[in-house]
């Protein structure tokens, strides 16, 4: 019992200094350009180690019409990912169409994202 409870504390402080940003365009298969794509968001905080990366399969990546897949950010403190997501509102009064439809949230657990 201990080890779960210390297990999920451990995750959750972990997942703080992460971000999910969904809508941000894809580049394609060969292209390693996702972190190009998200460095202007960024806006100068700086990434961690383990950088970012997509999340999911690609579903038909010759489909127009396929929705991005999320991508996740980890940042080097909390504090950079607070800021990020305090931030990512403005993102919808951006002139750029592409970033309109861009959100910023916080990594969320799967049983966190289930109640939320």
């Amino acid at each position: 019992m201990k080890t779960e409870i210390h297990r999920t504390i451990n995750d959750r402080n972990r997942r703080k200094c992460n971000v999910d940003i969904s809508g941000l365009t894809e580049g394609s298969v060969d292209d390693t350009s996702d972190e190009d794509n998200v460095l202007p968001i960024l806006r100068g905080k700086s990434l961690a180690k383990a950088g970012s990366r997509r999340l999911g399969r690609i579903s038909d990546p010759g489909n127009p019409s396929t929705q991005p897949r999320k991508m996740l950010v980890h940042l080097r403190s909390e504090e950079s990912a607070a800021s990020l997501l305090s931030a990512g509102k403005l993102l919808r009064q951006s002139e750029n169409p592409e970033m309109k439809s861009v959100y910023i949230n916080p990594d969320l657990s799967p049983e966190e994202a289930r109640l939320a």
